[in-house]
């Protein structure tokens, strides 16, 4: 999905799954902004149904979940759940996760999404080296807010800015990755 000079490469599935030279990432001037976005419901991926481009810059994902268990008992069975994933991109990427359950009773489970950024220009992305390289800087976390960090050789200082609405049960940094639930 393309918007102006910002890009996502994702999965069919909307996930950024971190490989050094997949290409999958979120893009803007020429360096790569985040190198990982996975979901998981029920500590697990959802299983993709469908995935359309709405336009050059939308798509919808949807997905369900597969058999959730919990000490070894199914406590949500396959197919229960929806898990439509929205992905717009504008100047800034709008990612919006809705899941919906078709049980009649209530289903309790968590949503959980990782994050990461290398901040790695698009030709470091291809293969070429990087003859010198800058500092990732530690990601933060300030109430509905995340920020990666990453300061250039040349001392230029780029930023990833993270929303999050609604605010996070919990919000786990680990090593330049972010787990949200």
């Amino acid at each position: 999905l393309k918007s102006g000079a910002v890009f996502v490469c994702a999965r069919p599935d909307g996930d950024i799954r971190p490989a050094r030279a997949s290409g999958e990432g979120l893009y803007a001037q020429d360096t790569r902004h985040l190198s990982e976005l996975r979901l998981t419901v029920g500590g697990v991926r959802p299983v993709l149904l469908s995935s359309v481009m709405e336009s050059g810059h939308h798509a919808v994902i949807n997905a369900t979940n597969p058999g959730l268990r919990a000490d070894g008992d199914v406590m949500v069975p396959q197919e229960t759940l929806n898990v439509r994933r929205t992905v717009l991109i504008a100047d800034r990427l709008f990612y919006r996760v809705r899941v919906r359950s078709f049980r009649p009773e209530p289903v309790s489970t968590t949503v959980e999404v990782s994050l990461a950024a290398d901040f790695a220009d698009v030709f470091e992305v291809r293969g070429v080296e990087r003859r010198t390289s800058g500092r990732l800087l530690p990601p933060t976390h300030d109430g509905d807010r995340l920020r990666f960090s990453y300061v250039a050789a040349d001392g230029q200082r780029r930023e990833t800015l993270v929303e999050l609405e609604p605010s996070p049960a919990r919000v786990h940094l680990d090593k330049g990755r972010v787990h949200v639930a």
